[in-house]
């Protein structure tokens, strides 16, 4: 199951027709296996300080949605690489650290 839904990847793209939906939720999942390795990690979940069960954070979603946007449509490697790097600067207070050993 999928940490963005279809309909909040269609909603942020503005996307009122049915004909991408096989080709969004792909995006939607390419983007969360690059969020968890952006975050160097295996789950989208993060354990929050003031709930006792972890949760996807929103601003990991959003990360996941921008990255979604990038992609959509006819993406330009520019574009693309502008909005990566976006989502990428909010994944970062998630980022696992890398042991060296």
């Amino acid at each position: 199951m999928s940490t963005v839904t279809l309909v909040e990847a269609k909603t942020f793209l503005k996307c009122v027709h049915d004909e991408d939906d096989t080709l969004i939720q792909a995006l939607i999942d390419t983007a969360e296996q690059w969020a968890m390795r952006t975050m160097r990690t295996t789950t989208l979940e993060v354990l929050e300080t003031d709930i006792d069960a972890p949760s996807v954070p929103e601003d990991v979603k959003t990360a996941i949605k921008i990255h979604v946007n990038a992609h959509y449509g006819e993406p330009d490697p520019e574009r693309v690489n502008k909005w990566s790097m976006v989502a990428e600067q909010i994944l970062y207070p998630y980022k696992a650290s890398e042991i060296c050993v």
